[in-house]
């Protein structure tokens, strides 16, 4: 069964590198694409964490 992923956004955070050392702390914020808005996101406070899935850069 083939599964297809659209990305809704992009995460932007402060910090320079992604190693998995100490995020606990860490606050990032999801920037939404078009036509994507604020209830895409709904319901994601109530959960300690989320995955997100790297994708190719996009195009400058």
């Amino acid at each position: 069964m083939k599964q297809q992923v659209e990305a809704v956004g992009i995460v932007e955070a402060v910090r320079p590198h992604t190693e998995d050392d100490f995020w606990g702390g860490e606050e990032s914020c999801i920037s939404l694409f078009e036509p994507f808005t604020a209830e895409a996101l709904q319901g994601l406070v109530d959960f300690s964490h989320i995955t997100i899935a790297p994708c190719k850069p996009l195009a400058a």
